[in-house]
C-alpha cells in the first residue's frame, strides 16, 4: 500500500478556507483495457518501480559484491543501533536536545515557495508549468483522479 498526501494553497480570494471532507480514492495502475501500467504520473512511475522488483529476496542466501557495499554498511548500521537500544542507549541520529533538533532548510526555501499565497488567476496560469500534463489535470501525483475528489479540489 502506498499512502500520498497532497496539498495545495488555496487561492488568496478563498482565506481562510475551512475543508469539510478530505477526499480520496484508491489509485489504479494499470489500465483497465489494455492492463498495462499507468506510468503518466510521477507517483504512478514509482509504483511501477516497486512492484517490477519482484517479491522480497531471500536475504539469507545472497551473495553480496564489492558493489553492493552501501548495502553492507547500512544493515551493519542497523544492527549497531539495535544492539545500542538493547543495552539502553540511543541509535545514531537522535538528537535529544530541543535547541539543537531544528529542521534543515533547503538552501531554496521550497517550503517558503509553496506557503506563499497566489490568487486564483495566477494559480490556474501555473497549471502546465511542465508540459507533462492537460491544463485541465489537476493532480500530478496519481493518474485517475475521481470526479467527485476534483469537485472538491476545484471548489476550493
Amino acid at each position: 500500500m502506498s499512502v500520498v498526501w497532497a496539498w495545495n494553497h488555496v487561492p488568496l480570494e478563498q482565506e481562510p478556507y475551512v475543508q469539510e471532507k478530505i477526499p480520496y480514492w484508491n489509485a489504479q495502475i494499470t489500465d483497465p483495457v489494455t492492463g498495462r501500467w499507468i506510468s503518466t504520473h510521477v507517483i504512478n512511475q514509482d509504483t511501477i518501480a516497486w512492484i517490477g522488483q519482484g517479491i522480497v529476496s531471500d536475504r539469507e542466501n545472497e551473495h553480496l559484491g564489492r558493489s553492493d557495499q552501501g548495502v553492507v554498511m547500512l544493515r551493519n548500521q542497523l544492527r549497531a543501533d539495535m544492539e545500542a537500544v538493547e543495552r539502553g542507549e540511543d541509535p545514531k541520529g537522535i538528537i535529544r536536545d530541543p535547541a539543537k533538533n531544528q529542521p534543515l532548510r533547503w538552501p531554496d526555501d521550497r517550503r517558503a515557495v509553496l506557503e506563499v499565497g497566489k490568487s486564483r488567476e495566477e494559480l490556474m496560469r501555473g497549471q502546465n508549468n511542465n508540459g507533462l500534463r492537460a491544463r485541465d489535470d489537476y493532480f500530478n501525483f496519481y493518474a485517475g483522479q475521481p470526479a467527485d475528489v476534483r469537485k472538491l479540489y476545484e471548489e476550493a
